[in-house]
């Protein structure tokens, strides 16, 4: 299969999911009512809520800056948050493009070799999904009969098996590549068909990368990538919850159902990622807001629609201002930035 092939059946397939997503979220949806809802919202809480989700991306950036310290000691905070911004914006392009571009952006301003970053960045997934395994893990034990009304196609041990599946992948593949050295003679025997100077450089990126893990063996870091860890979370959840204001739900809704509808949305972007989430996201919220509290349709896609909003609205504006910033050009980011910076 060709690039171009490869790439139009990713598109169809992208296509078809934001497109069967919306057309469910909007079917048997009266139109008058829902503009009705997102009429009657208080704005001054979805005000609040963008100072929230403006620093749950700059905790992330600060989490970031742990995991890189062992090989670049002198990052600079913004710079990364910076690069996190240019991510999220092109992940409402291209879903998962922007793990690739942040570490490009990085490596462009501040020389470090983008092998490494990757290395970082597959750290950082590790403790996203571990975080999200321990929340099912937790809603599971708490709010089980919850859990299976809202995802009746999805039980709560088949959810703890998507968190847990890449949770053990990513454990495995850090263990091996920075405490082994099975890793790197596994590829060597794989490249040895190669040309000799191909091969050289795969195994340089290899080394570049198992340095990017390096933190995995400084114990007394953990502590603190755990904590900003849950912080990281607990901002995801308070939007949701200040959410709940602006439509008067706070009376029926509370910051446990805040939770639970959190740990639905990611488990419904985990099993059908779009670009910027959009399509998947309004169908699980909306469709969890009217199965767990009989929220009708249209409010419930009302507050997904302004929910998701927030997060899109500021990737798209603040990504395009961080690019200006880095002197990147859209096109830059997408067209292969791994292969720009070899």
């Amino acid at each position: 299969m060709n690039k171009t092939t490869s790439k139009i059946i990713q598109l169809s397939i992208t296509i078809a999911l934001v497109g069967f997503s919306v057309y469910f979220a909007v079917n048997n949806i009266n139109f008058s009512k829902l503009w009705g809802y997102i009429q009657s919202v208080n704005y001054w809480f979805y005000l609040l809520v963008i100072p929230i989700v403006i620093v749950s991306h700059y905790l992330r950036a600060m989490r970031w800056k742990i995991l890189i310290n062992p090989i670049h000691k002198n990052t600079k905070t913004f710079n990364l948050f910076s690069a996190i911004m240019i991510g999220y914006g092109i992940n409402n392009v291209i879903p998962r493009g922007g793990e690739f571009v942040r570490p490009y952006v990085i490596a462009k301003r501040e020389g470090v070799p983008i092998a490494s970053l990757l290395g970082t960045v597959v750290l950082e997934r590790f403790f996203d999904v571990l975080n999200l395994l321990f929340f099912i893990s937790i809603a599971t034990l708490l709010f089980t009969e919850k859990l299976r009304i809202a995802l009746p196609s999805v039980s709560s041990t088949q959810m703890i098996v998507y968190a847990g599946i890449p949770t053990i992948v990513l454990l495995g593949l850090i263990i091996i590549f920075a405490f082994t050295s099975f890793g790197h003679k596994a590829i060597s025997i794989l490249i040895k068909p190669l040309p000799t100077t191909l091969g050289e450089k795969i195994l340089s990126l290899l080394t570049s990368f198992t340095e990017g893990l390096s933190i995995v063996k400084q114990p007394s870091s953990f502590l603190p990538i755990i904590l900003q860890s849950i912080g990281i979370w607990v901002l995801y959840v308070l939007p949701i919850y200040v959410l709940f204001f602006a439509f008067n739900l706070h009376h029926q809704l509370f910051l446990t159902d805040a939770i639970i509808l959190l740990i639905i949305t990611s488990v419904g972007v985990a099993i059908a990622p779009t670009p910027g989430t959009v399509g998947v996201y309004h169908l699980f919220m909306q469709e969890a807001m009217y199965r767990l509290y009989s929220i009708p349709l249209e409010e419930g896609l009302a507050f997904a629609t302004l929910s998701h909003s927030v997060h899109y609205l500021l990737s798209f504006l603040l990504g395009g201002l961080f690019m200006l910033r880095e002197n990147i050009s859209p096109k830059e980011t997408i067209a292969h930035p791994i292969e720009n910076s070899l």
